[in-house]
């Protein structure tokens, strides 16, 4: 499970998978306060679950999910 602190700054998709592959839920830069990770989006902003935190993955440079390119991490949701 990454830190909250290690994470702060960097970018974050989360894909929903579908037949053709996925399809891009949310994206945008984390932001960590001291106490709560934050999804910042232009004016909004939502937390970041502990459950969700610890189903965070890192992008590699091989990864095969074109939808992932230029983000830090991804997370799938099924919802």
């Amino acid at each position: 499970m990454h830190h909250p602190a290690h994470i702060d700054g960097r970018t974050l998709v989360i894909l929903k998978p579908t037949i053709l592959g996925y399809k891009i839920i949310e994206k945008s830069r984390l932001a960590y306060d001291g106490n709560e990770l934050h999804l910042i989006d232009g004016q909004s902003s939502r937390v970041i679950t502990d459950q969700e935190l610890a189903a965070v993955l890192n992008v590699t440079e091989n990864c095969q999910i074109r939808e992932c390119v230029g983000f830090d991490f991804m997370l799938f949701s099924d919802t």
